[in-house]
C-alpha cells in the first residue's frame, strides 16, 4: 500500500508491501495493543492487529507495512521492564519474495530474468552497452 502522488507510475512496482506477522506464545502482558504496535514499528510500519478480536489467543497477529528489499528479521529482541530481555520469533504469513535487482515482487534475485539475461550475456561476451540498449540496467 503506497500513497498516491503526482509522480506515481504503474510501471514501477513498489517494494513496500503489507504483511501479517505472527508471534506465538508471548507472555500474557505482551498481547497489549501498545506493545504490539511498538513491535510492528520496529520491523516496518504498524498498520493494525487482529489479536484484540481473539479470546485466549495462542499467538499475536499484527499487520505491518515493510520494504521487501530491506532485511526481513526472523526474530526480534524484546527488552522488557522486568529485566529479562529475550529473542522472539517472527513468522511472516504468505510468500515474501522480492528481487533486489529489478525491485519486483514474486521472485528472488536468483530467479530474476534481468539477472539471468546479464549472466548469459557475460558468458557470451556481449558488450555491456548492447545490454543497456536492450533494457537491462
Amino acid at each position: 500500500m503506497v500513497r498516491w502522488t503526482l509522480s506515481f507510475d504503474l510501471k514501477n512496482e513498489t517494494s513496500i508491501m503489507p504483511f501479517w506477522i505472527r508471534m506465538s506464545f508471548l507472555r500474557a502482558g505482551f498481547y497489549d495493543i501498545g506493545f504490539l504496535e511498538c513491535i510492528g514499528n520496529q520491523v516496518g510500519r504498524f498498520l493494525d492487529d487482529a489479536t484484540k478480536m481473539r479470546a485466549n489467543a495462542v499467538f499475536a497477529r499484527i499487520f505491518v507495512e515493510m520494504d521487501l528489499v530491506k532485511f526481513l528479521p526472523n526474530e526480534i529482541w524484546i527488552d522488557c521492564s522486568d529485566g529479562i530481555p529475550f529473542w522472539h520469533e517472527l513468522m511472516f504469513e504468505g510468500k515474501i519474495a522480492s528481487c533486489m535487482k529489478c525491485r519486483m515482487r514474486g521472485h528472488s534475485i536468483g530467479e530474476c530474468r534481468k539477472v539471468k539475461k546479464y549472466v548469459t550475456a557475460v558468458k557470451q561476451k556481449i558488450p555491456v552497452n548492447d545490454l543497456n540498449q536492450s533494457g537491462l540496467k
